[in-house]
């Protein structure tokens, strides 16, 4: 149960930190308008025009962090993230920026398994930056670091099922009909296993028609699998279903009453980009939108170890709570 309510404060914080929001460096309004208009590669090309031109330590420091920052939470690039954090911490040791650079540093670790690793960025932050602004949540995830630690070692004597492989993955129900669902591919698209060990073929770009017939799944007519395959589109594209597009990676498994339940599987993070939009106007306040965030986690970790040996974990309805997908 800790390590749910461990995600739900991983994101509020990413939520609270960047660029500035309760954080110890504040964002220039140029570059923080960039990210919010969703312009990342050209919010870090201005961040790198800005060490270029500062003269003052503290400025660059802070523009290298708002790098790490947005590799961290808004391109998932998270070795890239460290690395500029690590720059921080090293060749600005004494800057403002360093504290969060420690900080965020631990929690992308801590994500990642590191807990050793993290529990260090953690313990140094705390030492150093005693009155930081995340001194209590610092000291938490020292505690749960330390509780983690042993279990990473006994690891080899106790096996691990898919859903605590899968802490980052949420599976969501987006149909299950006895009608057929149509996908639409603009890339190639891969069809693979439902283990992702064996490809099975590629879409053509198009709309495909997926039923289900004599105990098969069948795309245009074609059988593709007698039970459960897995599509996958290329680096950077989304594949759409019913007309809308979705994130991540769709499984298609046929039904007891003969049809096809569609099950989009992705990272939580980019779940509660199609969630929060649908849940709350996107006008709203930002501290509305964090705590429906938090909210929207919440539920999910909850209904994820609920729902942990069944199909999936939650629906696109209200059933659950509303996702949107991609186009929201």
């Amino acid at each position: 149960m800790h390590r749910a309510i461990l995600s739900i404060i991983t994101l509020s914080i990413f939520l609270c930190i960047s660029f500035g929001f309760g954080s110890e460096t504040e964002a220039p309004s140029h570059v923080h308008g960039l990210v919010k208009e969703g312009k990342y590669l050209e919010a870090i090309a201005e961040c790198q025009a800005i060490v270029e031109h500062a003269q003052q330590d503290d400025t660059k420091a802070t523009a290298f962090l708002m790098i790490g920052d947005i590799y961290s939470y808004y391109l998932d690039d998270y070795d890239a993230a460290l690395r500029y954090y690590d720059l921080v911490k090293t060749e600005y040791p004494k800057s403002n920026a360093s504290a969060n650079a420690f900080f965020n540093s631990g929690m992308i670790l801590y994500e990642k398994g590191r807990f050793k690793e993290a529990l260090l960025q953690f313990n140094v932050y705390l030492k150093n930056y005693p009155q930081g602004t995340r001194r209590d949540t610092a000291s938490y995830m020292v505690e749960a670091c330390s509780r983690e630690i042993p279990l990473t070692v006994a690891k080899e004597d106790k096996p691990v099922g898919p859903a605590a492989r899968d802490i980052d993955i949420v599976r969501v129900l987006l149909a299950a009909s006895a009608k057929p669902v149509v996908i639409t591919v603009t890339s190639s698209v891969e069809v693979m296993d439902a283990n992702e060990k064996r490809t099975l073929g590629r879409l053509a770009t198009g709309d495909k028609v997926v039923g289900v017939s004599n105990g098969m799944l069948m795309i245009d007519g074609q059988p593709v699998g007698d039970g459960e395959i897995i599509l996958i589109c290329a680096p950077g594209e989304k594949l759409k279903l019913d007309g809308k597009r979705y994130r991540g990676k769709v499984k298609l498994k046929k039904t007891a009453l003969g049809g096809v339940a569609a099950v989009n599987v992705l990272r939580t993070e980019e779940y509660l980009y199609g969630v929060v939009p649908r849940e709350m106007l996107p006008s709203w306040p930002l501290e509305a939108l964090k705590t429906q965030a938090v909210a929207a986690r919440t539920f999910v970790l909850y209904q994820k170890d609920k729902n942990r040996n069944d199909d999936y974990d939650v629906t696109a309805t209200t059933l659950s709570q509303v996702y949107g997908g991609f186009d929201c």
